[in-house]
């Protein structure tokens, strides 16, 4: 059985555990979109007299505080998980970061206090960071080359799932009914990974050859007797062990000059410029604030159901950038997503500008809501998902953990002083300040994609 359009070549009964094992790791990526898309539906809730919570109404300052605290745990998160991942590998890993997720929506269902649910979205984070550093480690230790494109973007498509479900949810349920719906993907998570096997590179990093050859006969589909199972075996175990030997010859331990070499350097500055304007592009504001955003804007429209409409649009977008990204290759996404993101940026800023005025915009409600959604379309094409594509696959082999780890801390670092500080800036600056500023940004990806990005598509990174 072959798959369709670019993957032709690829025959589907040599890579099905490849697609079952990533569908499952990616209930944490779920589970990361139910968390951070609970905010946006229940902010409205939380500042209103309606409180759900004994402490009464929420002012601004605890609402920012709500919406960004998560990051500061997801910064820590990508740290601690980093040494689980190393220490324990990553099945563990994936079991243990359902427990987090699963304890955050438990004391939404419990907690009668604002100093609980801070408590809850810290450790809830936590579990954010060890995602964004657990899948795509996953995916590329597992995926053949032809398809680690499409599966590594997949992160996205099942995080914009989640989101999605949580606007839904969080719109049309009760406060404490919503919760249960989001507990089913954490434990989702545990079960499935009780019975997936670990990744051959972790294995084999532990010692353990005998477990790390089970393993890849099953991701790489070579459990029949047949001729072409074995064969095909031997050559994958091959490329094992040429990698395992690779990396043994360049030394196991990490020294500062692995860093410091020309490969490292511009690894690593590709990979800092990829992951600072997926964060810079506004896309914290955009998933945080959305129904706020809506409601600032001047627009009559409703803030819930305009917040789902853009959701919609995200979770259409990346699952389209999931199907191109190995068809047209990294930059062209780069390109026309960043400079998308642009227009859609400017065209927000300018109707909330002229509103900000007092023109008379009768007729026009539709342009936040199409400004934005168009924003959300083109960076989902390419500026967010690719990070979690291209970061892995810009950085040299033996320094790609640890420094992956280190710059995608930096996504929770700088999404947690986005998702604090925006409500205070954008009250001083005005909101459209800041999508001008978003605007300018992604034309700055444009510019980077076009001169110093490198084309990834179909290139081995595991040697």
């Amino acid at each position: 059985m072959k798959l369709p359009g670019a993957y032709a070549s690829v025959d589907f009964r040599h890579v099905k555990n490849q697609y079952i094992a990533v569908f499952w790791a990616n209930m944490c990526a779920i589970s990361y979109g139910n968390l951070i898309g609970w905010l946006s539906p229940s902010l409205l809730l939380l500042l209103s007299q309606n409180s759900p919570i004994d402490t009464g109404p929420i002012n601004t300052t605890q609402a920012s505080w709500l919406g960004s605290i998560s990051y500061l745990g997801g910064f820590f998160g990508t740290f601690i998980f980093l040494v689980i991942i190393k220490l324990l590998g990553r099945k563990i890993a994936f079991c243990i970061l359902a427990i987090p997720y699963f304890l955050f929506w438990l004391t939404v269902v419990l907690a009668n206090r604002l100093e609980f649910l801070y408590a809850a979205r810290v450790i809830a984070g936590i579990a954010g960071g060890g995602t964004s550093i657990a899948i795509p480690l996953f995916v590329s230790e597992i995926a053949d080359d032809t398809i680690r494109g499409m599966l590594g973007s997949m992160l996205m498509v099942f995080a914009c799932f989640g989101i999605l479900l949580a606007y839904v949810t969080g719109s049309y349920m009760t406060y404490k009914t919503a919760p249960y719906v989001m507990m089913v993907f954490p434990a989702a998570l545990f079960a499935s990974f009780a019975f997936l096997p670990d990744t051959p590179m972790s294995l084999m990093s532990r010692n353990k050859a005998e477990a790390a050859e089970r393993s890849l006969k099953f991701y790489k589909n070579c459990t029949g007797g047949s001729k072409q199972d074995i064969d095909r075996f031997e050559t994958e175990k091959a490329k094992l062990y040429s990698t395992i030997k690779a990396n043994q010859e360049k030394g196991e331990k990490l020294v500062w000059a692995d860093f410091t070499t020309k490969e490292a350097r511009v690894g690593i500055a590709r990979g800092l410029c990829v992951v600072l304007l997926s964060i810079f592009c506004g896309s914290p504001v955009l998933l945080n604030y959305a129904s706020i955003l809506f409601a600032n804007s001047g627009s009559g429209l409703d803030p819930s159901l305009s917040a789902i409409v853009m959701i919609t649009i995200q979770l259409i977008a990346t699952a389209t950038s999931s199907s191109l990204v190995d068809r047209i290759g990294r930059r062209i996404l780069y390109i026309l997503s960043s400079g998308g993101t642009a227009i859609g940026m400017a065209a927000m800023g300018t109707y909330v500008y002229l509103s900000f005025k007092g023109t008379d915009l009768t007729g026009f409600d539709w342009v936040p809501v199409t400004s934005l959604s168009f924003a959300v379309l083109s960076c989902n094409i390419g500026l967010i998902p690719l990070v979690f594509v291209v970061l892995l696959e810009v950085l040299p082999a033996k320094i790609r953990t640890v420094a992956a780890t280190l710059c995608l801390s930096l996504i929770s670092f700088f999404m947690f002083l986005m998702v604090k500080f925006y409500p205070i800036i954008a009250e001083a600056v005005n909101m459209h300040s800041c999508m001008w500023f978003f605007a300018l940004v992604s034309v700055s990806g444009v510019i980077f994609a076009i001169f110093f990005l490198e084309e990834t598509k179909g290139k081995s990174i595991n040697t």
